[in-house]
């Protein structure tokens, strides 16, 4: 038997304890769609609060709604290894020590990469701009500090363009002017999630 309970937080919404999450919204019952995040291990879905979608993972979900904290340990531990498997029989709260060493019992530790002194594409948080250059070409830079070696001009331009302005984006004045922003992309290539292309998933 299948047990249901409300999501902390959110009243339109409903947990499982096999790992499912509902909508109530509208008096109408509907099972959302669970998404993998962009590590592709952990699930997560899109719920709404105050007019206003919020992603929030499933195992934590799951883990507030059926799994009492009384030590308020902050992170959760996938008994069998499996970060897709939210059944609550799978999940535990755990401190980061406990984890590790759960991991490290189960064959599953892996030590965290180093990306110090890298850039671009071996980089994993390096984000590439496709850029329209004032020659007419259109040239990919793979970070913003390819861009500042290549063109010698200041690489935060494009960052603040990228997070306030929309695309494509034209530099209308100064240095910059001429260059238009056509869209920026995961430049990271070291390891490609699922649905990757070679340079990368563009937003």
């Amino acid at each position: 038997m299948v047990i249901w309970e409300k999501i902390p937080g959110y009243e339109d919404y409903m947990v499982s304890d096999n790992g499912e999450i509902k909508s109530l919204k509208n008096n109408k019952q509907r099972i959302l769609k669970q998404y993998a995040d962009g590590s592709g291990r952990y699930l997560f879905v899109h719920l709404m609060k105050e007019g206003k979608y919020k992603m929030n993972l499933v195992h934590r979900i799951v883990a507030n709604a059926f799994i009492e904290n009384k030590e308020n340990k902050p992170q959760i531990n996938h008994k069998n290894c499996n970060t897709q498997d939210n059944r609550v029989k799978n999940l535990e709260w755990v401190t980061a020590k406990e984890n590790m060493l759960h991991a490290k019992k189960m064959g599953h530790a892996v030590p965290p990469p180093t990306y110090k002194g890298n850039f671009g594409k071996n980089h994993n948080k390096s984000i590439g701009y496709l850029i329209s250059c004032p020659d007419g070409v259109i040239r990919k830079f793979y970070s913003g500090l390819e861009f500042r070696r290549k063109t010698g001009l200041d690489n935060t331009n494009l960052s603040y363009a990228a997070i306030k302005k929309g695309f494509p984006y034209n530099f209308k004045r100064g240095k910059m002017k001429g260059y238009t922003i056509l869209g920026t992309f995961k430049s990271y290539v070291g390891k490609l999630n699922k649905g990757d292309s070679k340079y990368g998933t563009h937003y």
